[in-house]
C-alpha cells in the first residue's frame, strides 16, 4: 500500500497533515513519522538496518531477516549490502535468500494468503481452492501478487492443522475446512 501514497496525492496529503505539526496531536505525528520513512532512500534504509547487524558471516541469516523486515522484500541492492556487511560471498547471500522460504525477492502484498498443499489438504481440495483465490483476486498465471499490493497467493507446505485441511492462513489468521464458496467472502474481510 505504501506506492499509493507516493507522488503528487502523498505530497498533499502530507501538506494537509502538516498542520498538526504545532499540536500534540499523535496521528499529525504518527502520519510524519511514516512520510519520513517514506522518503528515505532504499540505500539509506539498508545502510540504517545493515548498522545494527554485527559484521560476521554467522549474522547472514539475520541481516536478510531484518531487511526484509524493513524493505518488505529483498532487492538486489540489499542482498550484496547484506554479504558485504558480513563478510560472504554474493553467491552465498543469494542461495541463502532463495533457500528459505521466508525471503522474498520481489515486493509481496499487505496480506499474504497461504493455501496448505501438504497431503491431507491436497487430497480434501487444495489445489482447487487455489485456483478459486487465484480467481477472486484477479492473479494471472504466473502472477502471485495482486497489482495494488494488497495480497500475495502462495503454495506451502503442511501447517500441521491437518484435521481442518484444506486450511488457508492470512497474516495470522487460520480458516480450515475452506470451501470454494467461502473464499470470496474470506478475501473479503481483508479488503
Amino acid at each position: 500500500m505504501l506506492l499509493s501514497f507516493c507522488g503528487d496525492a502523498y505530497e498533499e496529503r502530507f501538506a494537509t497533515m502538516i498542520s498538526f505539526r504545532g499540536t500534540s496531536h499523535p496521528k499529525g505525528l504518527r502520519n510524519l513519522l511514516q512520510f519520513d520513512r517514506l522518503r528515505m532512500s532504499l540505500d539509506e534504509r539498508i545502510s540504517k538496518v545493515l548498522s545494527k547487524i554485527e559484521p560476521k558471516p554467522h549474522m547472514l541469516i539475520s541481516a536478510l531477516q531484518s531487511l526484509q523486515d524493513s524493505i518488505g522484500y529483498l532487492p538486489e541492492q540489499a542482498i550484496k549490502a547484506a554479504a558485504e556487511r558480513v563478510g560472504v560471498p554474493v553467491s552465498k547471500a543469494y542461495g541463502v535468500a532463495t533457500f528459505y522460504h521466508q525471503f522474498s525477492l520481489k515486493p509481496i502484498g499487505k496480506y499474504l494468503v497461504e493455501i496448505c498443499f501438504g497431503t491431507a489438504c491436497h487430497v480434501m481440495g487444495a489445489p482447487d481452492v487455489y485456483r478459486e483465490f487465484e480467481k477472486v483476486l484477479g492473479l494471472e498465471e504466473g502472477e502471485d501478487t495482486t497489482s495494488n499490493l494488497k495480497f500475495t497467493l502462495r503454495k506451502v507446505r503442511c501447517m500441521g492443522c491437518c484435521s481442518l485441511a484444506p486450511v488457508v492462513r492470512i497474516h495470522r489468521d487460520i480458516y480450515g475446512k475452506v470451501k470454494l464458496l467461502q473464499v470470496k467472502d474470506i478475501v473479503a474481510k481483508y479488503e
